[in-house]
This record gives structure tokens, sequence and C-alpha cells, in this order.
């Protein structure tokens, strides 16, 4: 199964200090990182089990299964970075390539301490925000992934590595084109051919990397536009049914029952209520 959590828009990753969760086995396009300040638990990389303690950094290439296996979350604090090939552009595919033999070390007991200073700044940015800090946060990142390139990053000539580039651009065509067209009527044969596939391999290819097809994911995201909608405007149903692309109120209010429990009005009621 893939994680389906790409990263698209404003903010082209992903950053979090938490606890660490359970997490099933999964992949997804993005390389991610994890570093451990506080606690422990254990990460299975590609079929490969590994301790993760505090001073821990793994690296999980792209399209790299991996499970989170964690018994007791009050007692960890990791910092989540997720970074792909939106923000990074060609240099993602320079690390991407890498495979690392040994995707868990200690930085405190490495000699990667520029990496190591890097990542407790910016920790510090996140338990500190202010009004500079996501710009701050997201020059580090550049930071990090410059120091990634010149400490872990090989050339190797993979075949089966192309095809995995491939499935990530096809993603990212068809995520962009859905943000810029989702109030439109949206015919996927178009969209295959953008993404330079046939219709039938197109919606083969899709469903094998989000587990779900592509008017699904259409849907989740026009629905997800349309609870913004609902929340911060006084639209009618039937103007809202529109401006997400919806043929009609009637196939929209099925499709939004269908995605969140409830009626359209239900969902503004509700938001109205909670305020």
């Amino acid at each position: 199964m893939l994680y389906q959590k790409m990263i698209t828009g404003d903010k082209p990753y992903y950053i979090s200090l938490r606890p660490m969760t359970y997490f099933k086995k999964h992949k997804h396009p993005e390389i991610e990182l994890a570093y451990c300040l506080e606690g422990s638990y254990q990460i299975n990389i590609d079929n490969k089990l590994y301790q993760m303690e505090k001073g821990s950094f793994a690296i999980i290439g792209s399209m790299i299964s991996h499970e989170i296996i964690c018994d007791d979350l009050s007692k960890s604090k990791v910092l989540v970075i997720e970074l792909g090939p939106i923000m990074m552009e060609n240099y993602f595919s320079m690390l991407s390539k890498t495979n690392f033999s040994n995707p868990v070390i200690n930085l405190s007991e490495s000699n990667h301490k520029e990496l190591f200073a890097l990542l407790i700044e910016t920790i510090s940015y996140l338990e500190n925000f202010t009004t500079f800090a996501e710009l701050l946060i997201k020059g580090n990142l550049y930071k990090i992934f410059s120091f990634l390139l010149r400490d872990f990053a090989q050339e190797n000539d993979c075949t089966d590595f192309s095809k995995k580039l491939r499935f990530v651009s096809l993603m990212e065509t068809a995520m962009e084109y859905i943000r810029m067209h989702y109030n439109e009527n949206i015919k996927i044969e178009t969209v295959a051919n953008i993404c330079g596939y046939s219709k039938s391999n197109f919606c083969k290819t899709f469903k094998q990397l989000l587990d779900q097809t592509f008017h699904d994911t259409l849907n989740n995201y026009r629905i997800n536009i349309a609870c913004i909608f609902l929340t911060e405007t006084n639209d009618s149903i039937e103007d809202i049914a529109t401006q997400t692309g919806f043929i009609d109120s009637k196939s929209f209010c099925r499709v939004f029952k269908q995605k969140k429990g409830m009626s359209p009005s239900q969902y503004r009621k509700s938001k109205a209520q909670s305020v």
C-alpha cells in the first residue's frame, strides 16, 4: 500500500515534532527523515528492523516500504521531515538513486556534526515559532538536503529507480492538474494524455500508487475544498457544488455524505456550532 499524502501546494514539504506513533507498512515518493530526540521505537525499513534511540537518524528512500513499531507513545519525541521532488527538483533524483545500506545512524556518535547542528536548529524554530520561522525552516531543509547529497548520495544507474521516478512524475502531474482544474469537468482521458499514458494504463498505475482510483482522489480534493466554502462562506449548496466541479447539487451531496458521513448542511451547522 502506498501512503497517500503527496506533498503539494504552497508548502511542498512536511515537518513535524511529535511523539512517534504506530504506522503500518507503507511507502511514498518523498524521502523521509526521522531524528529521535527522546525515547525509543523500532522502524522496519525494507523488511529490516532497526532500533531508534536518542540521537538516531533514519533516512528512508523514495518508494521504500517502512513501518513504525511503537508501544509507548508518551516516551518518544521525533523530528519527522518529508522532502519531495516538487521542492528539491532535479537534486531529488540524485539522492533517490542512493542505496542506503545502513539507513539508520547515530548522529551524536558520527562525523555528521553539521547535519546534527542543522536538525537541532530546525527543532528550535519549530518549538519557538516566530513570524519568519517558516522561512528559516525552509532554508534549513535545503541545507539538510545538501548535506545528505554530499555525504550519502551515490551514482547508481538503476532501471527500477527510473521506473519509480516516472511514477512520481505521474503523481505530480496528475495532482497538479487536479489542483488547477478541480472546478471543471475533468475527463480522465485528458489527464492520462497529459501524463503520457493511455487511459487504461493511467488508471491502472494510478490505483497501484494510491490504492484508490483517480476519480476518488479527485472527489476527495473537491470535497476538501467544499468544506472550506461551507465553513468560510455563506454560498448556497448549489453554488458550492458548481464551484467544486460537480455536475449538480444532488451528486455533490451524495459524494459529500459518502466522504464525510453527513450532508453539506449538517457539516456547515456542526462547524458553526463549534466556533
